[in-house]
């Protein structure tokens, strides 16, 4: 772990697809989260967010107008 908040959680929309015959979870959700200059570092590449135990991947990232108040990651679950 690298860094540790609460968030707002938004957009939550579960999907499920089957993919040669396995169930595939396609969740998207949207994490916002306080600016601060730790979550200012976070990339969609180099990082990633665990809720309840799952993974999301990080597709975007909203810095919200550079106002330095609140980041928007806006997530899909990964697939384990």
């Amino acid at each position: 772990d690298w860094y540790s908040c609460a968030a707002t959680i938004s957009g939550e929309s579960p999907s499920e697809s089957t993919d040669a015959g396995t169930i595939v979870d396609d969740s998207k959700i949207d994490f916002s989260i306080r600016w601060c200059r730790n979550a200012a570092e976070i990339t969609s590449t180099g990082y990633r967010v665990v809720y309840n135990g799952e993974i999301y991947n990080i597709l975007g990232i909203d810095h919200m107008n550079n106002k330095r108040k609140s980041v928007k990651l806006k997530c899909q679950k990964a697939s384990r």
